[in-house]
């Protein structure tokens, strides 16, 4: 019905949900790309860990939500003061009392008269007199209730923090003398949450400032922030959507999807998306190995020079003893050259069947001819010999006594050929056959005009 949905981060561990949100974190410096790894990681950790608690989370209107693994909370807690709040929240049970601090109090004594206001009762004699007497009886009274000598008594009184407005570095102060008071892991005893405050915030102490990943990663939250702030954000709201799209899913029940995005609109994105699916694919690879079986799916993947990369690569190499078989349709090999860290030499070398179109580019043809080889061959050449007169009439060899013979190595598909295709004209080369077949011309018509022409009415 058009409302596809998909959570990128609902499959896999923290590495391989980094893997794939990877090119969200990416800088042009390694030293920011790595911290914004770190954090992706250990926030990935932090929805394992608090996966269905309550939290309320900061915002134009506070919201008590539960925390689930998907790509908004990923979002929600990349932001240090919703990540304390967590915390919080994970304190509060064992100490009701966490936003309840006490300070002192000052009672001030009322405004002694001025000697403007005495002058007016008393004569100036009579008021250093009074003077006197006072001070000699605070000398000689020294433990005479301080509250009547008009010194200031500290008392306590209890305030209450408000964590949306407690500045984040007493935030962390706060909450970190009162980590005693996260529960543990009920099975193992040890106390994960403190784990994780520490790898957060105390780990970067000796930094500017405990919020140093949050700090260094204003790339990655950036990221995030614009495609969910975009008219794709929708597609990652999985909360009660009908249809999801799951590739565990897609191949158990032996599902064909389709999944296409406007290049001319959404081109910064595309590669962002299909290193998730391809993420996915790899995920549901890696499950089939550690289950030792093997359950057969077919990926078509047009114009992969959009999304290559070294992950993609893996899932060509290693996908097929997972049963993974993909198609890769690229324009021009140029695509994919371009990407350079020998990317085009990767894909085609672990392909066993090529496919090869018309191509105009200056050098390709040679490419795929050098590609599929060549075959031995015997060149031969001879003299032609030709006499004056009559003598030749009738002759039909001119061949002379002496030529050469020699072995050459022959293109088993000339390069001319190549360039010679035309609409719905293609060279097949297999390569994993037991036996070695050579190159084949084959012909193919467009399937869908033939449904067109063909359809009934």
């Amino acid at each position: 019905d058009g409302d596809m949905r998909y959570n990128p981060v609902e499959h896999g561990n923290d590495i391989s949900i980094r893997d794939k949100l990877v090119s969200l974190a990416e800088t042009e410096s390694v030293f920011y790309s790595g911290a914004a790894k770190a954090l992706l990681q250990v926030t990935i950790q932090l929805l394992d860990e608090f996966k269905g608690a309550k939290v309320t989370l900061s915002g134009d209107t506070r919201t008590t939500e539960t925390v689930e693994r998907s790509l908004p909370f990923v979002q929600r807690f990349l932001l240090p003061r919703n990540v304390l709040h967590l915390f919080a929240d994970a304190i509060l049970p064992n100490n009701p009392k966490l936003f309840e601090i006490e300070v002192e109090k000052k009672i001030q004594k009322p405004k002694k008269k001025s000697v403007k206001e005495g002058s007016e009762i008393l004569p100036d004699s009579d008021l250093d007199k009074e003077e006197k007497e006072e001070d000699s009886q605070i000398k000689n009274s020294k433990f005479r209730n301080i509250s009547q000598l008009g010194i200031a008594q500290k008392e306590t009184e209890t305030i209450v923090l408000n964590p949306e407005t407690l500045d984040l570095d007493s935030y962390y102060l706060l909450l970190k003398r009162n980590l005693r008071y996260l529960p543990t892991d009920k099975e193992t005893g040890e106390n994960i949450k403190q784990k994780l405050f520490e790898r957060l915030f105390i780990r970067y102490e000796h930094k500017d400032s405990p919020f140093y990943l949050y700090a260094t990663s204003e790339a990655l939250q950036t990221n995030i922030n614009m495609l969910l702030d975009s008219e794709l954000g929708k597609l990652f709201d999985t909360k009660n959507a009908k249809n999801v799209l799951d590739v565990q899913e897609i191949v158990n029940q032996r599902k064909l999807v389709y999944v296409s995005f406007n290049g001319l609109i959404y081109k910064e994105y595309i590669r962002t998306l299909a290193q998730m699916l391809v993420g996915d694919v790899n995920y549901f690879a890696s499950e089939m190995y550690r289950k030792n079986v093997k359950r057969e799916v077919l990926v078509i993947f047009d114009e992969p020079a959009s999304y290559l990369n070294e992950t993609f690569i893996d899932m060509v190499n290693k996908g097929r003893g997972a049963g993974v078989y993909g198609i890769f349709t690229p324009q021009t090999m140029a695509d994919i050259a371009k990407l350079g860290d020998k990317l085009m030499e990767q894909l085609v070398g672990n392909v066993n069947t090529l496919f090869i179109g018309k191509t105009n580019e200056k050098g390709e043809a040679e490419y795929w001819s050098e590609t599929m080889g060549t075959y031995q061959d015997i060149d031969v050449t001879s003299v032609t010999e030709q006499e004056d007169g009559y003598s030749d009439v009738g002759k039909s060899d001119w061949s002379g006594d002496r030529g050469t013979k020699r072995n050459v190595d022959r293109f088993k598909i000339s390069p001319n050929k190549i360039k010679e295709l035309r609409t719905g004209e293609f060279i097949i080369y297999r390569t994993a056959e037991n036996v070695n077949l050579p190159p084949q011309k084959v012909y193919v018509r467009n399937a869908l005009n033939w449904l067109k022409n063909n359809r009934k009415i």
